[in-house]
């Protein structure tokens, strides 16, 4: 047992020793330890996932100049040709757009294999009510416009919610055919772009948004753009191609033109109105996922979708759910370790949700350890309606429970909301310290309080304190005493609330009690709260009487306020009486809706001024006369004016006129995007507007949607002989009469509508009184100037015309033809003209083609006057059928049909294009050709430059860029007119420095050689700069003459003979500094009594060369070494081919054959070691020479001065050695073929030391065994 132990600890202690050893030398990997991270929280969601309004139309999203785009966000929006959710780029708003706006850019086929156009036959299109012909690749007038524009308004790509958060993007496009640039406008449009910028394309009204198709495109399809190839000179056919674009793999990332005829991808750009949207989230809720596809949240202030509020100093979310019979879903969103989640709950219990972070961490997953700040979150409710869309009430951060009566600090902005957004009421938006109060009677003074409890009044409440009083009612309520008003301001009040939706405070009456809310005789502010539930019995003015005073409503809203009858006198404004010298703004998302008036207005009683700005809005009121809007009092004062997106929307006039607006006096107008719609008066006229004042006007707006219960004046019914002014875009359209029948505009006066100033986009519907029906005379509507295009006739009987330059109703005679269209033959290439002549009143035209391709007549896009002209023909469009339909609202005729015949015709060959190359030339030279100089398509043509003696080119140019100088230059395969221009400039006179001439240090020596050998010869010089020119006299009376080639300080004469014995040879040596003249040595060739093995070519005679000698190099080996006593060979390489080669010199001694070898790669020769060993040791002459040249260097024979080396280093040394031998002739740079490296770090490697660790161990466990067989 103790022998076993003792093995056991050996072994352990072996081990263990193996171990650290290992570790310690790398053998055995160590590991790293890592340290989790501490402080983990949530941050806010990333732009992508989670964006507000402002981000959607800042910078946030819009691409850079250069197409890029810092942050790449998408929305999902609408539906593809496939039924699936279609995906947009963000781009930012377009300030082309009014409002609040962002450009989108479809981020994938909305629809596939589609054409631009079905034929390459030219078209029409109309300017300005003009009919011009265009080509076919005209944008305008193509079938991909309205393949967009049918999908802008197909609900199984967009719902009709959807439909209207689009709006309208002008463009502007070329017409190539007119050569002119045109608008178009519409919801969905094809993007720009062109080869110019092969890598770009554009959206946007002004094109200023440029994308990157690296950037922008994820796929590899082609899709259209809408610009037009432009027909350059000499072509025909471009006029049949539109730009493209394509990115990935097969087409490059580029823009290029394509057949119109195929069929492309189309990925749109529009436009969303983004006035009613909160912001943008990736949370999706019917799969309860995230993506970063985000979906726009609408704003569900009036969905009755209820409230939120979180704090986020206690953790916890209170939800409210209101009265929606919609299923309404609790988000949390937040990012948690790098990655976007977001939570739901949509289980309320008795409409009540209440939430803690716990809650949510414990479905998250998420540690206790973690922090979670709610503030940091983004929270809201929300809802999807049957528009399909969603809408959204975000949560109101709070910091104390209402209906506590805990004293925390109560901070927030007098406009009571965390962002404010006031529609154009600006405000410091400042968070100011508010008292705690239980009752209006602690309010003595200035300042600003807050509720702490509901408040029930005995009496009306006199609020008489001076310098302003601001009032939270921080989610209470006010109670008023019954038949008592509950506020009477006579001095500054404002009232808000830092809660919103169903949480919000009010201002009312209990049920069954009457009393009005507000009256106010001083300045009185509403930015937040609910004037609600409150009766002005047999007086005006349920919800606020404003009384010679002041009254800006920025928020909140007035509603269910009633006003009733006592005398004729009263029962007026059931929201608000607003009484005369008394001002009235509404702003913001202020809201007066679901009043009552016995009499007149039932929201707004007007008897001085009423501003309305921002989304502010009147809906679903009701009255006697002016269900929302009652407007009177004096004719030079009373004003009522709507601004921006403001709106009067579902009220009714129950008995009378003015379902939505009734003036009687005063001023009414309209500006912006202002909208009066879905009004009704059941038994009476006017359904959007009755007017019988002194001015209408509207500088842009809407009037659409509206019902009159009689037979007239659906939208408007004008009863006043004063004019009414119409300017800018203008839409009095969709309204309606009695049984459904168009009712839009009802001139029941003599009155003229002053419309000149109306612009593109304006639509008025017209109808006129029994008694000014134009049964026999036209009814003129209109001052001069004014366009038809902007008007219609409501009356089917009727038909809008000019009448001299002002625009009239006329009666409508059906159509008949008196000049039918005639058969027409033309020529291959010609256009054909078909014309019909028809009388009636407003007549229209649509022409219609027959191709004989089985589908019968077919109109034929922008074909629409009397007069039809065809694209150029070709031989296909022979027996093409033609016919004209011509109608009016009285009815349609269509013509006889006319046929086409086309003939060939041969077409001569055109004359070659010429193009004008101007060329000029400055002082002190020439060019030739010079001037305008024509040159055919496609030739060549060279110009000729000479600078004067004493000059040089200064600069030449050609089109204007600057080219590297030359004599010469050619413009090839010329397909443009071209300039070039050249400059000269005096040449500049370089002074050399002084330079003393060389001199020869070493001078030439005489040559004894043998018939076939070469001589050589060598001079040394000192100086700078200088050259060499060897000479020879070969005794032929010609003296000494120049060595063609002989260059250097050396010189090597080719293979000699007898006769070159006595040749004599000098070398002239020059510089700057002059020049010097070496002694003459003479050459000597005795006969070769011992011939060599190889035999010599023949010398030239009279060692005259043919040919100038070549110049080699010794190129590997050079200066090399051999040590003595070794076995090593020695390599030495020239640049020569080998074909050439014929011996080698040592020492000036040819050496035989067989002392060496000789391979390819160039010329190498490898010297036996044999051979080595009979040099002495030193330095020795090496030469290598070809047929047509050699090559010279040194090697030398080094001492072996090693006594004794372990044979291991010797075979290193030898593998190096035959190595470099063998493998590293190539290599230029190594300059020694035989050099024994030192090497450097460890030589022991990892399988030497554990072969030596396994031998130990295995010894030491013989031992132990042994050992052990002992003790037994």
């Amino acid at each position: 047992m103790r022998i076993r132990n003792r093995v056991k600890k050996g072994i352990a202690v072996l081990l263990s020793s193996v171990l650290t050893f290992g570790m310690a030398a790398g053998i055995i990997p160590g590991s790293t330890l890592r340290a989790q991270a501490a402080n983990v929280s949530i941050s806010e969601p990333s732009i992508t996932f989670y964006a507000t309004k402002d981000q959607l139309m800042d910078g946030t999203f819009a691409p850079n100049a250069d197409g890029t785009a810092n942050n790449v966000g998408k929305l999902v929006f609408g539906k593809n040709s496939s039924g699936e959710a279609q995906k947009w780029y963000i781009l930012g708003k377009d300030n082309g757009v009014s409002g609040d706006n962002t450009a989108i850019f479809a981020a994938e086929p909305i629809a596939t294999d589609v054409m631009f156009n079905s034929s390459t036959i030219d078209k029409t299109y109309i300017y300005e009510n003009e009919q011009k012909t265009v080509y076919a690749n005209h944008y305008g007038a193509s079938a991909l416009r309205n393949t967009l524009q049918d999908i802008a308004r197909n609900t199984g790509y967009f719902s009709m919610k959807e439909q209207s958060l689009m709006q309208e993007t002008e463009v502007k496009t070329m017409d190539t055919y007119n050569n002119n640039v045109y608008a178009t406008s519409d919801k969905l449009y094809a993007l720009g772009g062109d080869s110019s910028q092969s890598v770009k394309i554009w959206a946007g009204s002004n094109d200023d948004k440029c994308l990157d198709l690296k950037t922008y495109f994820n796929s590899g399809k082609i899709i259209w753009l809408r610009t037009p190839l432009k027909n350059e000179a000499g072509s025909s056919t471009q006029h049949a191609y539109a730009y493209t674009a394509a990115s990935g793999s097969g087409y490059g990332q580029r823009v290029y033109g394509t057949l119109i005829t195929v069929g492309n991808d189309i990925r749109p750009a529009s436009n969303l109105d983004l006035s009613k949207v909160l912001f943008a989230s990736g949370a999706d809720m019917t799969g309860k996922t995230m993506t970063n596809d985000m979906i726009l949240r609408l704003d569900g202030s009036e969905k009755n979708i209820g409230s939120v509020t979180y704090n986020a100093s206690t953790g916890k979310i209170k939800a409210v759910k209101g009265n929606t019979a919609n299923k309404v879903l609790l988000v949390v969103q937040y990012k948690y370790d790098g990655k976007e989640r977001a939570w739901f709950e949509d289980e309320f219990n008795d409409s009540k949700l209440e939430v803690t972070i716990s809650d949510i961490k414990k479905t998250a997953k998420i540690s206790d350890s973690v922090g979670f700040d709610l503030s940091k979150c983004k929270i809201w409710l929300e809802m999807t309606d049957s528009d399909g869309m969603v809408y959204a009430v975000e949560a109101t951060k709070v910091t104390e429970d209402p209906g506590s009566e805990i004293g925390s600090e109560h901070s927030h902005c007098i406009c009571g909301r965390e962002n404010a957004e006031e529609g154009g009421e600006s405000h410091s938006h400042t968070a100011q310290s508010w008292t705690g109060i239980s009752s209006l009677d602690e309010i003595k003074k200035a300042g600003y309080y807050y509720l702490k409890n509901n408040i029930v009044l005995t009496d009306t409440w006199e609020m008489n304190v001076a310098d302003g009083v601001f009032l939270c009612l921080n989610g209470y309520t006010i109670t008023g005493a019954n038949e008592k008003t509950v506020i009477t301001n006579n001095k500054e009040l404002t009232i808000t609330d830092c809660h919103s939706g169903r949480e919000t405070g009010k201002i009312t009456h209990n049920t069954g009690e009457t009393g009005r809310g507000i009256k106010n005789n001083g300045t009185f502010v509403l930015y937040n709260g609910c004037i609600t539930g409150n009766t002005a019995s047999g007086e005006n003015g349920g919800g606020v009487w404003n009384y010679y005073a002041t009254f800006s409503m920025l928020g909140g809203s007035i509603t269910n306020n009633e006003a009733t009858k006592k005398n004729d006198y009263t029962g007026c404004g059931g929201g608000v009486y607003n009484d005369t010298r008394s001002t009235f703004k509404m702003a913001g998302s202020a809201l007066i809706s679901n009043n009552t008036a016995a009499e007149d207005g039932g929201g707004v009683f007007n008897y001085y001024h009423v501003d309305m700005y921002g989304h502010s809005a009147i809906k679903d009121n009701t009255a006697v006369t002016g269900g929302g809007v009652w407007n009177g009092g004096s004719s030079t004062t009373d004003v009522y004016m709507m601004y921006d997106d403001s709106s009067i929307t579902g009220n009714t006039a129950t008995t009378h006129y003015g379902g939505g607006v009734y003036t009687c006096d005063g001023y009414f107008g309209m500006e912006g995007n202002a909208l009066i719609s879905g009004n009704q008066a059941p038994q009476g006229s006017g359904g959007g507007v009755y007017h019988s004042g002194t001015h209408f006007e509207m500088k842009g707006g809407s009037i659409t949607g509206n019902t009159a219960g009689v037979y007239f004046g659906g939208g408007i019914s004008v009863n006043s002989a004063n004019p009414v002014k119409l300017e800018g875009k203008v839409t009095i359209t969709g309204n309606t009469a009695q049984d459904g029948r168009t009712s839009n505009y009802y001139q029941s006066s003599d009155h003229i509508i002053e419309a000149d100033g109306l612009t593109e986009g304006s639509m008025i519907g017209i109808e006129v009184a029994n008694d000014r029906f134009p049964w026999k005379e036209p009814t003129v509507m209109t001052n001069e100037g004014c366009n038809p295009a902007y008007f219609s006739a409501d009356n089917s009987r009727c038909s809008i015309v000019k009448s001299g330059n002002a625009v009239a109703l006329s009666y409508a005679k059906a159509p008949e033809i008196e000049n039918q269209p005639q058969d027409v033959s033309v020529k291959e290439g010609e256009t054909a003209t078909f014309t019909v002549t028809a009388t009636g009143t407003d007549l229209t035209y649509q022409w219609q083609i027959d191709r004989n391709d089985g589908n019968g007549f077919v109109d034929i896009d922008g074909a629409t006057d009397a007069t039809y002209t065809t694209g150029v023909t070709n031989k296909d469009c022979n027996g093409f059928k033609y016919q004209c339909v011509v109608k009016n609202s009285a009815g349609f005729v269509t013509t006889e049909v006319a046929i086409l015949t086309v003939t060939e015709t041969v077409t001569p060959p055109a004359p070659a294009n010429k193009y004008t190359i101007t060329a000029s030339a400055g002082e002190n030279g020439s060019i030739s050709p010079s001037g305008e100089v024509e040159v055919e398509e496609g030739n060549n043509q060279t110009f000729t430059i000479a600078a004067n003696e004493g000059y040089e080119i200064d600069t030449l140019k050609v089109d204007g860029v600057e080219v590297s100088s030359a004599m010469s230059y050619t413009f090839e395969n010329v397909t443009a007119a071209h300039t070039i221009e050249v400059t000269f400039k005096a040449q500049e006179i370089i002074v050399p420095p002084s330079v003393e001439k060389p001199t020869i240090t070493s001078q030439p020596q005489n040559v004894s050689v043998k018939v076939g050998e070469q001589a050589a010869f060598a001079v040394t010089v000192s100086g700078e700069g200088m050259t060499y020119q060897w000479q020879i006299n070969r005794n032929d009376g010609n003296g000494f003459v120049d060595i063609t080639g002989a260059n250097s300080a050396n010189y090597l004469s080719s293979t000699v003979d007898k006769d070159c014995n006595g040749f004599k040879y000098q070398c002239v040596i020059s510089n700057a500094g002059g020049s010097v003249t070496t002694e003459i040595v003479t050459l000597t060739v005795t006969e070769n009594t011992t011939p060599e093995p190889t035999p010599e070519p023949t010398p030239e005679p009279a060692l005259k060369p043919t040919t100038v000698p070549a110049q080699y190099k010794i190129i590997d080996g050079a200066n090399s070494q051999w040590t003595q006593n070794t076995d090593g060979s020695l390599v030495i390489r020239g640049d020569g081919e080998m074909s050439k080669f014929q011996n080698v010199k040592v020492d000036g001694v040819i050496v035989d054959a067989k002392n060496y070898t000789v391979t390819e790669g160039s010329t190498i020769i490898t010297f036996t070691s044999d051979y080595l060993k009979t040099l002495s040791a030193g330095s020795h002459t090496f030469e290598m020479f070809w047929t047509d040249g050699s090559a010279s260097t040194n090697f030398a024979v080094v001492k072996n001065t090693t006594v004794e080396s372990p044979k291991e280093t010797i075979d290193n040394n030898s593998n190096i050695s035959n190595n470099n031998a063998k493998t590293n002739v190539t290599d230029a740079k190594n300059d020694n073929q035989n050099v024994t490296a030192t090497q450097t770090g460890d030589s022991m490697n990892l399988t030497l030391w554990m072969g030596i660790l396994m031998a130990s161990l295995a010894g030491c466990t013989g031992m132990i065994v042994r050992r052990k067989k002992h003790y037994k």
